[in-house]
């Protein structure tokens, strides 16, 4: 493909041009919506502040790049240096929000010009294919291997070559996630301050979908606790609940930094993140360098872990190939009711989101099911939340919702609502420990819900966020490795229900935040 390059008045129906004109091109590129979502919103944010700053007549090129099998859209304004309005200190949530979509992109001012270049992923390859293949290989080489060699040696293949590689990539995931999670966090909460002066509603609405989200978690874990029989009372151990509650909740404080991360304690690390996020808040404007900085290191660790979750199927392959070597493949087959345990959990939380925002809004139940129901459906078929943003717009804009409401809330709720990964994380620790034949102790479970709600809003919205948190919370438990290469398989089977529940309330997010909607205007 040739450089194709447009010039345009900036203008904001130039703007509205430009945007259509680049989702356009990124469609027809073949990637998803999500992408071109990503893309236009960013370029949108970028030519308002242009046309903000720069002087009435500017002219903007809008130039279309391959290079390298990789698309790029690229953005000229000529002129003085404007600046790279996503790192201002008063953008930086939006900054954030743009990052967690995994939206590319870099500014620099060369020869008098602003330059803009958006640098797109590389096409995306099916996970769920990749993981079909690895089990399927894991399987025949596996029984191959049974049937063909002696016990003995196929053990001694299984200890001291599938083992000790399936250990190492596991640690370099762990390890990575240990940063990840250090400062996911941190930049989270260090930009939250930013919310509450972008508007009033921004702490009623963080407040609203941290207390459900945490009444999701206290559903899931009491459902959980008596589906899966993993729970121990300790009784007689001469020590009280109360006692043992309040030594873990002592150890999740880190004695010092270095230990924290050395042994992999991702709860501590968590507490850490958080504790420092506060002071920065309480900081503001006195550290806007250093928030733009872990921002920064956000990025890489993130992008790290990326590159490394591209050995995925590849875990799955030893992870399996090691449960048939050791003839205990029918544990990995047990694990069939956490799916179906989760799904459960799922849909009662989809049920009473739904019933929550049609009482508080006064919105009849048939007609809000008959909306949300298009939205699960694209939400399950996508995998994620960021392709559906224009369908939950759509139908947020035929309630009526006011647009500054949808333009406030839906792109924050992507962001922060965790509803279904909160109830995933409680739902696989205990199913994975029933698997496994592991208990645990009734005074954990507090810990268990304090650790799977931070570790959530951890998990960022990449390509294998989710597999990282999930190696770290299954060795704080105890779990042996096979236990992390089912948690594996599980997490990415789960994408798909999970993508359905975030869009769908996120959507009831949108119209809880909006109150009242009058019946009258109900399209």
């Amino acid at each position: 493909m040739k450089n194709h390059i447009s010039e345009y008045v900036l203008n904001a129906e130039n703007i509205d041009a430009i945007s259509e004109s680049i989702s356009s091109f990124i469609l027809g590129g073949k990637y998803y919506e999500g992408i071109a979502l990503k893309t236009r919103l960013s370029a949108e944010t970028i030519l308002l502040h242009w046309l903000d700053n720069a002087p009435e007549g500017a002219t903007v090129s809008l130039e279309y790049i391959k290079r390298f099998g990789r698309l790029h859209v690229r953005l000229r304004l000529k002129g003085e240096a404007i600046g790279n309005p996503l790192e201002s200190s008063e953008d930086d949530f939006q900054s954030t929000l743009l990052t967690n979509m995994e939206t590319t992109y870099s500014y620099t001012f060369t020869k008098g010009e602003n330059v803009v270049d958006f640098k797109l992923p590389m096409l995306p390859v099916s996970n769920m294919a990749q993981v079909f293949i690895a089990a399927a290989l894991a399987l025949v080489l596996g029984y191959a291997m049974g049937i063909m060699l002696p016990a003995d040696v196929n053990l001694m293949v299984s200890t001291n070559y599938v083992t000790p590689l399936f250990k190492t990539i596991l640690g370099i995931l762990s390890t990575f996630a240990c940063f990840m999670v250090f400062f996911s966090i941190l930049s989270s909460v260090a930009s939250m301050g930013n919310v509450a002066t972008l508007k009033s509603m921004g702490k009623e609405y963080l407040k609203q979908i941290i207390s459900s989200t945490a009444v999701c978690g206290v559903i899931s874990m009491a459902i959980g606790t008596l589906v899966f029989d993993v729970v121990s009372l300790d009784k007689g151990s001469g020590v009280s609940v109360f006692d043992k509650i309040f030594a873990m909740l002592v150890d999740t404080i880190p004695v010092n930094v270095f230990g924290a991360f050395y042994k992999g304690n991702m709860l501590q690390i968590a507490v850490l993140s958080l504790f420092v996020g506060v002071i920065m808040l309480m900081l503001g404007d006195e550290v806007a360098a250093v928030r733009k900085q872990i921002g920064e290191y956000n990025k890489l660790f993130q992008y790290a872990i990326r590159i490394i979750c591209k050995c995925t199927p590849l875990l799955i392959f030893l992870s399996l190939l090691k449960l048939i070597l050791s003839n205990t493949i029918s544990v990995a087959l047990a694990s069939w009711k956490i799916l179906a345990m989760n799904n459960i959990c799922y849909i009662l939380v989809l049920v009473s989101v739904t019933v929550a925002t049609c009482i508080h809004c006064r919105i009849p139940l048939t007609e809000h099911i008959k909306k949300s129901i298009p939205l699960y459906l694209l939400g399950f078929s996508a995998g994620s939340s960021v392709p559906c943003l224009p369908a939950i717009r759509k139908q947020l804009e035929s309630y009526r919702v006011d647009p500054g409401i949808i333009d406030f809330a839906l792109p924050i709720g992507v962001v922060i609502s965790k509803r279904a990964r909160v109830v995933y994380y409680i739902i696989l620790v205990l199913g994975i420990s029933s698997v496994f034949g592991k208990t645990i102790a009734s005074s954990q479970l507090i810990v268990l819900l304090f650790s799977s709600l931070l570790l959530a809003n951890a998990t960022p919205s990449i390509p294998g966020g989710p597999l990282a948190i999930v190696s770290l919370l299954l060795e704080q438990y105890g779990l042996p490795l096979e236990a992390v290469g089912v948690a594996i398989s599980l997490s990415l089977l789960d994408a798909m229900p999970a993508g359905a529940v975030k869009v769908v309330t996120v959507f009831d997010d949108v119209l809880y935040l909006q109150g009242t909607v009058d019946r009258e205007k109900i399209g």
